[in-house]
């Protein structure tokens, strides 16, 4: 059998997994912990000599014979560079379910470059990760080979090498029996695509070092050696370099004060520096999470190592720009999902303070939807089969050997969605010896046993905590007073980002801090895995599954992400960064300036942090000052603002209350944004008096028209609405307007709702009138809103108003449940819900200014608000789209009181008495809902001027549980009012 199908060969050659570390040869440079000054170490990235074959039976007998004529960057994944297929596949394996074979037709990339040794000391090559099986050949012998993607492989090539110019090549395989264990929901890339250099190091040395402390101060440092044992010296220092002869009151680290001490370890002339914090992992009798004795919830997202344009390639630029997003929106864990990230991403987590929750690379999700979900046979084909046990158990312990020294590690994870099965429990024990402190996560333990929504459902005890993905809200509070398990209840995954979302946040957090089993979860995911597309104009444009030819894939299904491929926050980021937030602020008493601040930090107290409060009336800012508070951690304070309050304003009074970072961070400047609050005031408003005249209707065949001031008004009989609003004779209009019923799908709204509410032609609801009356000042309708080829779902009155202040809009709209009454056995289903009941006004598209009063600056919904601020708000029409990867809804702005958009000469101002929602772009709903890429939209001769009674909530449906009733559309007698003038 090739070796690449051998299941039974897991390496050859290929040294046991040791923690990660890089020797310096001298004290000095070892302290920075920079391994670029170390001379031992020699970088073998950049470009290399490159052949691609689409089969190994196209390889030649020896790499010897292989002819170059191309060349290709290391690291890299090839596919980003026109070779193989590009593929996107969530749960599908890419290949025949026939294990251990993958493809016959398996391509094969060839690296070659050669590299010089000036040295007889003992010499490593180190591959970081190379995807997905590769043999490594130096001066045309064989020397060995490794499968294991996202895993370290160390190979000793002292004996192969001469001083000089030595020659390597690396033959990388498209896919070995080792896939079937890698089927994680993201893009398929191959290569060499992490970093690749060699280790000079004395004869005998340390191998491996592992360092173990406790919050007392002590530590103890296990070490191996290469052959026998060596004498060393082990010195300990502060962030200061400053050596620690007795540590007795050890500085903790914590992801909020991450603070590292440098163990230095000398042995025979090497010297390895490593960061170390000291701290503790323990569960509470409540089942919380106690990080050195303190109740912790974890704030996490999920992320992968991705780039936009490289694939799995990510410098360490790549890295700290993705911690420091994470940093400053409040996020304080990060999965690594479903694999060990690049090893210095770790190494940063540890510095900058990032909880990991650290993932073995194994998926094999595939299995599922081969044999059936929860089928014995799915966990009997891989899962619980000895055979791959073997394969397991060495990716453990690759994963834990490598970052068993790491602070930021908390939990270990088996890997993800690959059932549950005897061989995992093998994983967990060994985990469990070799490191006792952290705790061991694995989320598929909980879902074999048909379903863990039933109570007392046994989850296997060589797991530390109950892990779950998309559990509901209601469920989640359940699990919450759970009396029988007391390990904590972690949603690995939940608060699906795809699209436009997560909504429901603020309820899952209300859930999480109400109960201390309750430890938090993580979003899925980070980033959007998009592919990058060059477009006209130096834009760029993001390609999804399907869209390179590939079968299987899973469309848009990777485009799941907090932040878009450039690493842009979307909204949904904004949305997490308020409901995290580590301040509550209460209005006790406005008028009088009490507030209560509840510190939501572990570990800070708020008297590090600055505040600020500001006064605001309408659009001016009337009073400003800074504040000091101090309130430890988990506790609560009364505090007392001494502002002047505000008598009247035209529209609006409120307070904002900031809390900002009082000096640099590592990862923010200071004076940013950590937390706020925003408070209404109490004040007479005194509205800007109106000057509109009133008007008389005039009665034409098939048009009335009323003229207010500049305004003249039509409406149309045949279809009851407003077909013309013309100033001075202009028109204002770019087509009628229309009641709809529809928005232009989102990722949560597709996957269970668009076909019910398409199949039965909600997307084409219209008003049709059977019945219109008159008087000098107003014009009434009398008809239904529904659809061709179905019964109408509204009965609706529209009474249009013409008077001092412009034009009112009322709607009334009641269910007619007569048929639905009829019970019959085999009558179709209600539509209990509907995306959307708003009038459409579709201006010219020379209205660009926005200014509303209501909830901004960005979009926002009933469930997806938190992020958003009660103000006056000044915007562009442009600016209002969120370019999702795929086109859906967006822009919408919930509490609004009144909306005017503006062109060069004209204004059109919508205001209720009541709040109503709003949003204006230049694509319509039609073009936003059948495009399939944000690339493909082009703008419109329109401002789409929605004014809406309600917009359905977002949730996360597209992967998680249904959207909270209360956040659908499901009345059945709707009453909105608006004036349009």
């Amino acid at each position: 059998m090739e070796k690449y199908n051998d299941l039974k060969l897991l390496s050859e050659n290929r040294l046991p997994q040791r923690a990660y570390y890089i020797p310096h040869s001298d004290k000095a440079n070892a302290m920075t912990g920079n391994r670029f000054l170390s001379n031992k170490y020699c970088e073998l990235n950049g470009t290399w000599n490159f052949r691609y074959f689409p089969t190994p039976l196209d390889l030649p007998d020896s790499v010897s014979e292989i002819k170059y004529s191309e060349t290709l960057p290391v690291p890299s994944c090839w596919e980003c560079y026109g070779y193989g297929q590009i593929q996107y596949t969530n749960v599908n394996y890419p290949f025949q379910f026939d294990p251990p074979y993958t493809f016959s037709e398996n391509s094969v990339g060839v690296y070659n470059r050669s590299f010089n040794v000036s040295s007889d000391e003992k010499l490593y090559l180190v591959f970081e990760g190379v995807s997905s099986y590769f043999e490594l050949y130096i001066n045309g012998k064989y020397i060995g080979m490794s499968r294991g993607s996202h895993l370290q492989a160390e190979f000793d090539i002292t004996n192969f090498v001469t001083r000089g110019d030595n020659d390597m090549t690396v033959v990388v395989y498209t896919h070995n029996v080792g896939s079937y264990l890698e089927d994680q929901d993201y893009f398929r890339f191959h290569g060499i695509f992490r970093d690749v250099y060699t280790l000079e190091r004395p004869a005998k040395h340390i191998n491996d070092i592992f360092v173990k402390t406790d919050v007392s101060g002590k530590y103890n440092v296990e070490i191996t050696f290469n052959g026998e044992a060596l004498p060393y010296t082990v010195e300990l220092y502060d962030a200061n370099n400053e050596k620690i002869d007795e540590l007795t009151a050890p500085r903790l680290w914590s992801a909020e004060d991450p603070y590292l001490y440098k163990l230095l370890i000398e042995c025979n002339g090497e010297y390895i520096m490593r960061k170390i914090g000291f701290r503790s992992i323990a569960v509470s009798d409540e089942g919380a999470l106690l990080i050195n004795g303190i109740d912790v919830k974890l704030k996490g997202v999920n992320r992968h190592d991705s780039h936009p344009k490289y694939g799995y390639v990510v410098t360490h630029e790549d890295m700290v720009l993705d911690i420091d997003l994470m940093k400053q929106h409040n996020v304080n864990c990060v999965r690594t999902s479903h694999y060990p990230n690049h090893p210095e991403f770790i190494e940063l987590c540890d510095e900058y303070g990032l909880y990991v929750v650290d993932e073995c690379d194994l998926e094999t999700h595939g299995a599922e939807h081969t044999f059936g979900r929860r089928t014995d046979a799915a966990v009997a084909s891989i899962s619980d089969n000895p055979i791959w046990r073997d394969s397991f158990l060495e990716r453990m312990i690759r994963t834990v050997e490598r970052d068993k020294n790491a602070p930021s590690v908390i939990f270990w994870s088996l890997g993800n969605e690959a059932q549950f099965g005897s061989n995992h429990v093998v994983m967990a024990e060994w985990t469990k010896k070799r490191d006792p402190e952290r705790l061991i996560h694995y989320e598929r333990a909980a879902y074999y046993d048909n379903g863990y929504t039933e109570e007392g459902v046994t989850i296997h005890p060589c797991l530390d905590m109950i892990s779950r993905m998309y559990t509901d809200i209601p469920e989640t509070e359940r699990k919450g007073r759970e009396p029988n398990d007391k390990r904590p209840y972690f949603l690995c995954e939940y608060a699906h980002a795809m699209g436009l979302g997560p909504g429901e946040l603020v309820d899952y957090w209300e859930a999480i801090y109400k109960y201390p089993r309750l430890i938090g979860g993580c979003v899925w995911e980070w980033c959007d895995h998009g592919i990058a597309k060059e477009l006209p104009g130096g834009k760029v444009g993001y390609l999804y599954g399907g869209d390179h030819g590939e079968f299987p894939h899973d469309n848009n299904f990777c485009c799941d992400g907090l932040v878009f491929p450039d690493r842009t926050p979307s909204t949904g980021l904004l949305e997490l960064k308020k409901v995290i937030e580590p301040l509550k602020i209460t209005a006790i008493d406005v008028e009088n300036g009490l507030f209560e601040f509840e510190n939501r930090y572990d570990f800070l107290n708020l008297d590090k942090f600055d505040f600020t409060y500001s006064v605001v009336v309408d659009k001016d800012t009337v009073e400003k000052k800074s504040f000091t508070v101090s309130v430890a951690p988990h506790n609560k304070t009364t505090v007392k603002l001494d502002y002047a309050m505000p008598k009247t304003a035209n529209e609006y009074a409120r307070i904002d209350i900031d809390m900002t970072l009082a000096e640099d961070a590592l990862w923010a400047a200071k004076g940013h944004l950590i937390a706020w609050g925003s408070f209404a005031l109490p004040v007479d408003i005194v509205p800007v008096a109106s000057n509109c005249k009133a008007a008389l209707v005039e009665n034409g065949k098939r048009f009335y028209t009323a003229s207010v001031d500049a305004l003249t008004y039509t409406v149309d009989k045949a279809s009851g609405m407003i077909s013309s609003i013309k100033k001075d004779g202009k028109e204002l209009l770019a087509r009628r307007c229309d009641i709809t019923l529809w928005r232009a799908m989102t990722d949560n709204d597709a996957k269970r709702r668009k076909a019910e509410w398409v199949g039965e032609h909600v997307h084409m609801s219209y008003f049709k009138p059977h019945t219109y009356t008159s008087d000098e000042t107003s014009i009434t309708f009398n008809g239904v809103l529904g659809a061709n080829s179905r019964i109408p779902l509204f009965n609706a009155i529209i009474t249009y108003s013409f008077g001092e202040n412009g034009l009112d809009v009322k709607i009334h709209a009641e269910r007619d449940d007569t048929f639905l009454k009829l019970n019959e056995p085999n009558a179709k289903p209600d539509i209990h819900q509907i995306p959307r009941f708003a009038m459409r006004i579709p201006l010219v598209r020379e209205f660009e200014d926005i200014e509303y009063f209501g909830r901004g600056n960005r979009e926002c919904y009933i469930d997806y608000k938190e992020h958003s601020k009660v103000a006056i708000w000044n915007s562009k029409v442009t600016d209002e789209y969120e370019p999702y990867i795929m086109p859906q809804e967006c822009g919408n702005h919930t509490d609004v009181k009144r909306v005017s958009l503006k062109s060069s000469d004209a204004a059109v101002n919508v205001t209720s008495g009541n709040i109503f929602e709003f949003s204006a772009l230049h694509y319509s709903i039609e073009q936003l809902d059948r495009s399939k890429h944000a690339f493909e939209l082009v703008e419109e001769n329109s401002t789409e001027l929605l004014v809406c009674y309600k917009n359905r909530g977002v949730g996360s449906r597209s992967c998680g549980p249904e959207l909270l009733e209360k956040y659908e559309i499901t009345d059945r007698v709707i009453d909105f009012e608006f004036n349009v003038k």
